[in-house]
């Protein structure tokens, strides 16, 4: 299972096996078309950064951007921090959530629920501890 595409696209997967003398397959590649161009290491994590802090798969420029950045040593902590200090990340969260507003919303967006009691607690006495 390859994580990160979008459901909704359409995707063209091109496997080609290699063989040795002949007989048996010395390598299998995989190669995924998108929509937007080739599938590249790393996008799923930058999918999966969009889907947590902004509810949404990301649009194909803003991709693009941060899987460059992310295959170029930037750390998604980083590319994290960088995302949930944008205007979109305010117009979501607001200038100042509470913590547990905050926590609340990331269950949401990442798990799609509400959190658990006790996982709410400990994110929020996380954040508030440092």
């Amino acid at each position: 299972m390859i994580g990160g595409l979008i459901p909704t696209n359409t995707y063209t997967v091109t496997v080609v096996a290699s063989t040795r003398n002949g007989s048996s397959p010395a390598s299998t590649g995989v190669t995924i078309t998108t929509p937007d161009g080739p599938y590249r290491p790393g996008d799923d994590q930058i999918i999966r950064l969009y889907q947590a802090a902004f509810n949404r798969s990301p649009d194909t420029a803003g991709l693009a951007y941060w899987a460059n950045q992310y295959r170029t040593g930037v750390s998604r902590t980083n590319i994290a921090a960088a995302m949930l200090a944008s205007a979109e990340a305010t117009d979501l969260y607001g200038t100042a959530p509470s913590n547990l507003d905050y926590v609340n919303k990331l269950y949401d967006n990442v798990l799609g629920r509400p959190g658990e009691q006790a996982g709410v607690d400990y994110w929020v006495s996380l954040l508030t501890t440092g």
